[in-house]
This record gives C-alpha cells, sequence and structure tokens, in this order.
C-alpha cells in the first residue's frame, strides 16, 4: 500500500437513522434530520444529568457542554456552524469526496499519511482511524490519538498530514478478538500492508477523546484501496 494506490470513499450510511429510527437509504431526501446510536460517556453508560454526582467524569463532560439539546436528545446530530445547534440533515452528511490520499515511506519504518477532503461538515471536528488486519483498529498516528485529529475549515475541506509509527504500538490489557484471542500488535508499516481502511469519524460535540473515539461521534466515511 503506497502512494501509487487507487483510493476510493465510501459513506458510512448504516450508522445514521432518521427521527423514527429507520435506517438512513435511498429513499430519504436531503432534508430528512440525523440521529446516531445513543452516545455513552466512557466508560459509562449516562441517561439522567440528575443522577449525576459532583467530582465524577460525568459531571466534568456536562459541565463542558451544558445544557444544550445535544444533551438534551442523546441522539440527535447537531451541525457545529448554526448559533442553536440545529440538526445536521442527510444532504451535508453524505457529501464527502476525496481529494487526495497518499502513504508513503518514512525513516525507521514510519509512514507518511497525508489525506484531503471535500464535502465535510464545515468547521466540524474530526477524526481519522486506521483498520487493518488482524481485527484491529487504532488512531492514525499511534495509539495516543495525539495526531488524528482535523477541523475542517469554512468551505467544507479537511486535510490530514501524520507520521504512522507501528513500532510504538501498545493495545489495551485484555484485548482481545471477537473469539477471545489476544489480539497481535503489528510491527509493519502501514505502507507495507497490502489492505487497510482509514475511517473518518465526525464528532458532533466538537471534543476528541485522544486514544478512544468517544461519545457523540459518527464514522461518517471509509476510504480504502
Amino acid at each position: 500500500m503506497d502512494e501509487r494506490a487507487q483510493y476510493e470513499l465510501e459513506i458510512d450510511d448504516e450508522i445514521v437513522v432518521d427521527s423514527k429510527g429507520e435506517p438512513i437509504g435511498a429513499d430519504h431526501d436531503s432534508e430528512t434530520e440525523l440521529f446516531g446510536p445513543e452516545p455513552e460517556f466512557p466508560p459509562f453508560v449516562m441517561h439522567d444529568a440528575s443522577d449525576v454526582q459532583e467530582g465524577s467524569p460525568e459531571a466534568a463532560y456536562l459541565r463542558e457542554h451544558g445544557a444544550s439539546n445535544l444533551l438534551e436528545s442523546r441522539r440527535l446530530v447537531v451541525h457545529p456552524e448554526a448559533a442553536e445547534s440545529r440538526p445536521l440533515t442527510w444532504g451535508e452528511y453524505e457529501t464527502p469526496e476525496l481529494v487526495e490520499a497518499t502513504v508513503t515511506a518514512g525513516g525507521n519504518g514510519c509512514s507518511n499519511v497525508e489525506i484531503t477532503l471535500d464535502g465535510l461538515v464545515p468547521h466540524g471536528t474530526y477524526t481519522m482511524w486506521v483498520v487493518h488486519e488482524p481485527t484491529y483498529h487504532r488512531p492514525l498516528g499511534g495509539n495516543d490519538g495525539d495526531n488524528n485529529t482535523f477541523v475542517v475549515d469554512e468551505d467544507g475541506r479537511g486535510q490530514i498530514s501524520a507520521t504512522d509509527e507501528p513500532t510504538e504500538l501498545t493495545l489495551p490489557p485484555g484485548a482481545t478478538t471477537d473469539n477471545g484471542d489476544e489480539i497481535p500488535v503489528t510491527t509493519y508499516p502501514l505502507y507495507d500492508i497490502d489492505e487497510c481502511m482509514f475511517v473518518g469519524a465526525y464528532h458532533y460535540d466538537d471534543r476528541t477523546w485522544s486514544s478512544q473515539p468517544g461519545p457523540f461521534m459518527l464514522t461518517q466515511f471509509n476510504i480504502s484501496s
């Protein structure tokens, strides 16, 4: 997988639903308001703000985000540009286009990744994730998640440039596959892996969570070769 590879972008329409909970499909018009999976406070499930204890991680999250419709609905996907966090529509969500994606060899087994996209949510906060065998997904750039965040400009263009260092990868304690097998940590650089995918996540609370996807996010698109 290198700079000569041809990459394609696919919209992930399986994770969003309409107000009735029906999956988004070809019959939805551009004005359909989007709803996502019910978010969770990592690693807590939180449904009732009145039960939050002062000093808890949930309280810190609520203080930062206030009492907007983002927290009241738990499911409504909002547009960051709107003054009152209006709902994001399917017509605004299905527009990403891949401008360019390259993966090239760097020094010491590192890979240099450059991705440019158009049609993203203006001023939206995004993260980029890597999925490759064996059943392994992680932040682009390494497990700490410090280099996988980017913010889209007012015209909907987003760019990310990251140096991926596989030799520094680790896994959370007890990480296993669906079959219960221990997940090996690959030391293969991205430019030397035949099949891998980049996944772009839109964070509709404008916040990222380092090595974890966090709540209030949608995997909006996949980029693969």
